[in-house]
């Protein structure tokens, strides 16, 4: 998981998943899913049993972050040439790193 404050960041597209609910109480705008089964739980778990339940599956902008924070470590390691030798003994062009 990515830790980001997600007040920040843009959702593309999401889905609220719903148990126990029937979809006209559900806003017809949002895509989800019904699931007629309760929620599990671990045997003598110290969680309360719950016919009701949610789940939300999003799409955002917060792994663009993460994405740029491995970039700089892969430039890094392609500018000490960290690597290289494995893919160029494989028949692999060094400028093909380059042109990536």
């Amino acid at each position: 998981m990515i830790k980001r404050d997600l007040r920040t960041v843009k959702y593309m597209a999401y889905c609220l998943l719903y148990r126990d609910v029937t979809p006209k109480d559900v806003n017809m705008v949002i895509a989800f899913t019904v699931n007629c089964q309760p929620p599990a739980s671990r045997h003598n778990g110290d969680l309360a049993k719950d016919q009701r339940a949610v789940r939300m599956l999003s799409n955002t902008t917060a792994i663009s972050e993460a994405w740029m924070k491995l970039d700089g470590k892969l430039d890094l390691m392609y500018s000490e040439h960290e690597f290289v030798h494995w893919y160029v003994s494989e028949g692999m062009k060094e400028s093909e790193f380059s042109e990536a």
